[in-house]
């Protein structure tokens, strides 16, 4: 099944024109845009890239396209789910790899300060006239 019916991605949804995006959310919610409404969203010119850009801002739909709250909160949340779906994965990988970065830093920090403390503290060359022994 085509994924224009299904789950799309925020990459594939960032491709289509005002067309194609209309059709996907009059599948996704049957009514959400009629007469005025429709107009608005028509007028707006919203295409794919738009869309998902501002996925989750109410503001947006409400203000910019001067459509009512109702449908701006269901158009910020349809958007707000193509963009979810994406960010999940991105952002468990994100935190993964900040992770390991920071556990291999911590692992140098704690080499490095095993090293130091094997050091003495006040050493002079043995070969120095005012030589300590600390040992």
């Amino acid at each position: 099944m085509d994924t224009f019916l299904v789950k799309p991605t925020s990459e594939e949804v960032k491709e289509w024109n005002e067309d194609k995006l209309l059709r996907w959310i009059q599948l996704k919610q049957p009514g959400l845009l009629e007469g005025y409404n429709l107009e608005k969203f028509r007028t707006a010119f919203i295409r794919g890239r738009v869309f998902v850009k501002h996925a989750g801002n109410v503001d947006f739909f409400e203000k910019k396209c001067k459509l009512p709250i109702g449908i701006s909160e269901e158009l910020a949340d349809l958007a707000k789910e193509i963009v979810g779906r994406q960010t999940t994965g991105m952002k468990s990988d994100y935190l993964s790899y900040h992770a390991h970065h920071v556990d291999s830093k911590l692992i140098a920090t704690q080499e490095k300060d095993d090293r130091v403390k094997l050091c003495p503290t006040n050493f002079v060359s043995p070969l120095h006239p005012l030589s300590v022994n600390v040992w």
